[in-house]
């Protein structure tokens, strides 16, 4: 994959993504779901544009940040591919938890982090397994969910 790195998944995209026109976003999602790709192969993929529309589209897409376009020689002179790799969405998130809980302190988040994990490791294993929900009391003209197990339907209701 080059310099690109390790790419994130198609649907762990950068939340800019649904901030596009769909056609961005579908074209997006592609260079997303495929790694590096060429205008001709988003092109095939979309298959109602013109290969100028797919190139204008794919430019904005590299001039908002979502892509990134590497030069290549003939007959296919730019490669793109995801701006976002694992690792920078990772620091992107980090720094993001930081900014909404910790005063944009990134070594609050790690001090937390590890006392979440240190007390989690002195636990006794049974208190960190969860037990399945205990369905609520309904009243009689109440709807019960189909399909769940729980709420098994009874004749008469």
């Amino acid at each position: 994959m080059g310099s690109l790195g390790r790419l994130v998944p198609a649907d762990q995209a950068p939340f800019d993504i649904d901030q596009l026109f769909p056609r961005e976003r579908e074209i997006a999602l592609f260079v997303y779901a495929h790694g590096c790709v060429t205008a001709k192969d988003v092109e095939a993929a979309v298959g109602s544009l013109t290969n100028a529309a797919v190139r204008s589209m794919l430019n904005r897409l590299v001039r908002k940040g979502l892509i990134t376009r590497q030069e290549l020689k003939a007959p296919n002179p730019f490669v793109y591919g995801p701006a976002l790799t694992e690792v920078s969405a990772q620091e992107r998130a980090i720094r993001q938890c930081a900014d909404d809980f910790f005063d944009g302190s990134v070594d609050a988040v790690a001090a937390a982090l590890a006392d979440v994990y240190a007390s989690r490791s002195s636990r006794p294993k049974a208190a960190t397994t969860l037990k399945p929900p205990v369905p609520f009391p309904r009243k009689a003209n109440q709807a019960r969910p189909l399909g769940d197990p729980a709420f098994p339907l009874a004749a008469g209701f």
